[in-house]
């Protein structure tokens, strides 16, 4: 009991500390109280090295079977510490499954905005994306900017025609990040010039309800 009670005051001491997930709680009640939807995403954050793989027989670091004994050991990644904290999501930057009760829900989206330096280094293994980087074609998808995406309903409305005309205002790309329930994965998706799919992640979190 005394080792029950001493974990449970450590986890509530490290919440009332989280100031990052103190504010993302009280922008959502906000939220809840003003338009009437407050939304927060719980955000895992592991912290990972590449540590040599440990022989299990012999000790010491483990090599390929006849390698030199200079040769470079085997390595893996290592999760050395971790954090969770509670994310704020704009009521607006959210669209969930249109079913009568959440749990009946097969997928739900968040909204994000991309300048082309973070598109392009937030996916950096997207053939469809790099063929339109080599073509110079990457501004058919920088066609929002913060202004225009706040003043379109989410999940409506279309980009800036005039986009090309904005001069210095930073354009940027709406990338939607769809998790889908159904098929336990998340598909990172941009509207624009017919629809591109940028990556597809598999379902690291391994959630009993699968949304965060």
């Amino acid at each position: 009991i005394d080792t029950a009670a001493a974990v449970m005051e450590k986890a509530l001491e490290i919440v009332l500390d989280d100031d990052v997930s103190h504010e993302a709680i009280r922008a959502a009640v906000k939220d809840v109280l003003l338009p009437g939807r407050g939304v927060c995403r719980v955000r895992w954050k592991p912290v990972i090295e590449t540590k040599p793989v440990e022989d299990p027989v012999m000790g010491g670091d483990l090599s390929l079977p006849g390698a030199l004994p200079d040769a470079e050991p085997l390595t893996q990644d290592v999760k050395i510490w971790e954090t969770v904290n509670d994310e704020y999501v704009y009521w607006e930057d959210v669209l969930f499954d249109p079913v009568r009760q959440f749990a009946d829900g097969s997928w739900m989206a968040f909204r994000h905005l991309f300048d082309k330096e973070s598109l392009i280094g937030e996916f950096p293994d997207s053939e469809q994306l790099q063929r339109m980087k080599d073509a110079n074609k990457l501004d058919e998808l920088l066609k929002w900017t913060e202004e225009s995406a706040a003043k379109n309903t989410v999940g409506s409305g279309g980009a800036l025609k005039t986009a090309d005309k904005l001069g210095d205002v930073i354009k940027k790309a709406m990338v939607w990040e769809i998790w889908d329930k159904t098929n336990r994965r998340v598909i990172w998706f941009i509207r624009e010039t017919s629809g591109i799919v940028l990556r597809v992640d598999e379902d690291t979190l391994q959630l009993n309800n699968f949304f965060p």
